[in-house]
C-alpha cells in the first residue's frame, strides 16, 4: 500500500521519468519481499536499521555491485523520507546507513 502511494508521489508530484519510477518500484518490491521473508509481513513502522543492513549485506553476497546496492539503499532512504513526511514513521531507519564502498576506476 505505502509503496504504491510512494510510486504515485514520484510519478505525479516529483515528475520522475518512467525509467526512474520503474527502478524505484523494482528496488522497493525486492526490499518488501526480503522483509516479508524475514518478518512474515511488510510493516514499514517495524523495520529497523539492522534489518536494512542485513538486506544490503545479502545483496552484496549475491554479487551485486556496490553501485547497485547503493542505488537500492537510496530508494529505501527516499521511501522512508516520504513515510516520515506523511507521519507514518517517526524516523528514517535508513538515514544513517552508509552503503558499500564503490571501487573507483583508474584513469586511462
Amino acid at each position: 500500500m505505502w509503496i504504491d502511494k510512494f510510486i504515485q508521489y514520484l510519478r505525479i508530484e516529483k515528475n520522475y521519468s518512467p525509467h526512474t519510477v520503474i527502478s524505484y518500484l523494482n528496488d522497493l518490491t525486492q526490499f518488501e519481499h526480503f522483509i516479508i521473508e524475514k518478518c512474515g509481513v511488510f510493516d514499514p513502522v517495524q523495520i529497523d536499521a539492522d534489518l536494512i543492513r542485513i538486506w544490503i549485506a545479502q545483496l552484496m553476497e549475491a554479487n551485486l555491485t556496490a553501485r547497485t546496492a547503493n542505488r537500492k539503499l537510496s530508494a529505501v532512504k527516499s521511501f522512508y523520507t516520504y513515510l516520515k513526511k506523511k507521519s507514518v514513521v517517526a524516523h528514517n531507519p535508513a538515514e544513517m546507513i552508509t552503503g558499500p564502498k564503490v571501487n573507483k576506476k583508474l584513469p586511462v
